[in-house]
């Protein structure tokens, strides 16, 4: 019989092995991820008179498998199939082995941010080519003025069109930046609709959508 884990001790070993659950609550995160077929539904079981939610050990490295996957650029649907393809094969220990040849999602975003800023660098200029130290300098003060200070990733429930978003770097000032990775339709327009200062904002969406709708965020300064 396999082993069971209680839901804060999964949450717990998920974040230990490099999930990133972002600002909201990690069960909603898993949730979702059962409601797409994604991972397995949770057991209940009786722990000192209190009946607890369990999953089970192998839902631990699919859970890991599905946010690599993510991080690599793949939608749900690519990804359901992915992990029923390596159930059907051999079971858990091919999702395990998946993993260990599958790059980190968080190794991915760094790679990802590294040629981003490359390339943000040499579109401003900031690359020291043909520049003197006083440049440099001055350039490198200038895109201090200018970072990331805070980043998640959440979702959009079906039917709605509004979500809120916890963030205390979140200020009147800030620059936030949104992206989903999933259709939002049938709406075609999103925007953030307000900013609560050291508290978090609202996002909203011209038309409630379709399906839960997942999309990434960034604040800057």
């Amino acid at each position: 019989m396999e082993d069971l884990i209680a839901l804060e001790k999964f949450i717990d070993l998920a974040a230990k092995k490099g999930v990133d659950f972002g600002k909201g609550n990690p069960y909603n995160r898993l949730r979702y991820y059962t409601k797409l077929g994604l991972l397995p539904h949770m057991r209940r079981k009786v722990v000192n008179g209190e009946v607890l939610g369990h999953y089970p050990s192998s839902a631990l490295d699919t859970l890991v498998e599905v946010e690599k996957l993510k991080g690599l650029g793949l939608d749900n649907q690519a990804i359901a199939k992915k992990i029923a393809t390596l159930s059907a094969n051999t079971g858990s220990n091919a999702i395990k082995v998946a993993r260990a040849l599958t790059p980190s999602s968080r190794v991915l975003k760094l790679v990802f941010l590294a040629l981003f800023c490359l390339v943000v660098f040499a579109g401003l200029g900031f690359l020291p080519v043909g520049k003197s130290r006083a440049d440099l300098i001055q350039k490198t003060l200038e895109l201090d003025k200018t970072y990331i200070i805070d980043s998640g990733s959440a979702y959009l429930p079906k039917d709605q069109s509004k979500v809120y978003i916890k963030s205390q770097s979140v200020k009147l000032t800030s620059k936030i930046n949104v992206s989903f990775s999933q259709n939002y339709s049938p709406a075609v327009r999103y925007w953030v609709a307000q900013k609560v200062p050291f508290e978090g904002f609202y996002l909203e969406l011209d038309a409630p959508t379709s399906a839960d709708a997942e999309f990434s965020w960034w604040v800057s300064n």
